[in-house]
């Protein structure tokens, strides 16, 4: 009876570590992430590329073409629900990463958009809470884009911009058209054997959803 005792209670102790080890490790593959993206923005500030990381706006994702980056300003966009815990307020827990993104994006003259689908009359307080959080300076309509659709808000920062990286923690992040595969396995076939596969780690970055 001893011995089942103690061997519940080991287990009991097992898991309890491996529950533990679950939120430092989301903490230490969303700083791996960033990390990476800071990398890679780098190598396209020194060497400025010809395309943007944004597909263009009929291009299909298994062969499609990307916005042309020509003169325009370097930039970053970040998902804000992969950037920020849970309701974005000033009082909101930032994502490790996310701040040694932002100023070293910053600091290579690279700018950073932050997008949402939160609808646009919260913009304000969202650009406030962001700049209170130190993620800042935002500006909501210029540095912050919400409502509509992902795909829209893209192509109006790739109108203005050559976006050299996307961090997300959704495909929707990346592009609206995942959505249009009709199931689990179609969308995964698209998102690793095809020319958007291309871009993993290299234009686009999954940053764990650390929100919930």
């Amino acid at each position: 009876m001893m011995r089942r005792v103690v061997a519940m209670t080991a287990l009991l102790l097992a898991s309890t570590a491996r529950a533990d080890d679950s939120a430092a490790l989301a903490g230490a593959e969303a700083q791996q992430a960033y990390h990476a993206m800071v990398a890679f923005v780098a190598t396209r500030v020194a060497a400025r590329p010809k395309d943007s990381v944004i597909l263009a706006a009929d291009a299909p994702l298994v062969k499609g073409a990307f916005v042309p980056c020509e003169s325009k300003p370097l930039a970053l966009v970040i998902a804000l629900d992969s950037a920020v815990r849970g309701q974005v307020t000033a009082t909101a827990d930032v994502v490790s990463g996310a701040h040694h993104a932002v100023d070293e994006a910053r600091k290579a003259s690279v700018a950073v958009i932050f997008t949402t689908d939160r609808p646009a009359a919260e913009g304000p307080g969202i650009a406030t809470a962001l700049n209170t959080l130190k993620l800042g300076p935002v500006t909501a309509g210029d540095t912050l884009l919400m409502g509509g659709g992902g795909d829209s808000r893209r192509a109006a920062i790739a109108a203005k911009y050559c976006v050299v990286a996307v961090a997300g923690s959704r495909l929707s992040d990346f592009s609206d058209k995942f959505a249009a595969e009709a199931s689990d396995d179609a969308r995964r076939a698209v998102a690793v054997h095809s020319r958007a596969a291309g871009q993993w780690g290299k234009g686009w970055f999954v940053v764990p959803d650390t929100a919930k």
